[in-house]
């Protein structure tokens, strides 16, 4: 596969993570009963939604032939991994209705292992200085968030 097929293959999984991922923490928010709990949640989806703006913005650059752009000046593959569920109810369908705050809270921690490990990969894999870039900040956010939970 070529680099830029590659690249491209990968920003498509971030970019459904990502989008899956803001599903899941607006559902967390609504689902819990703690002030504390409801605010990470939100916290987390605005996050999810920052990262969808970035790799969306890399995506339409390469799909032009422009080349990575440096972080500063974006909004604030691999093969299929399904992470979250499809379907509009998707979110609903990982949190069980039975389910505690902690529940919620330990889905939460394994699901960011996973997009932690998807970007290592993609950073480790990647050869241009931007999409490395990219990658290693999205590692550092998914950590960021893996200490928040």
């Amino acid at each position: 596969m070529a680099k830029r097929d590659w690249a491209l293959a990968a920003l498509r999984q971030g970019i459904a993570l990502e989008r899956e991922g803001k599903a899941f923490y607006l559902e967390g928010e609504a689902r819990t009963a703690d002030p504390g709990g409801k605010r990470m949640f939100r916290a987390l989806a605005q996050d999810e939604l920052d990262h969808l703006n970035i790799l969306k913005a890399q995506q339409s650059r390469l799909r032009k032939g422009l080349g990575w752009a440096p972080l500063k000046e974006l909004p604030t593959s691999l093969p299929p991994i399904r992470l979250f569920p499809k379907g509009k109810k998707a979110a609903s369908q990982l949190i069980p209705r039975q389910a505690s705050d902690s529940d919620a809270l330990k889905l939460a921690i394994d699901l960011e292992k996973k997009g932690l490990a998807l970007y290592r990969q993609a950073s480790r894999r990647a050869s241009d200085p931007g999409a490395q870039g990219v990658y290693r900040f999205l590692v550092r956010e998914e950590k960021r968030h893996l200490d928040l939970l």
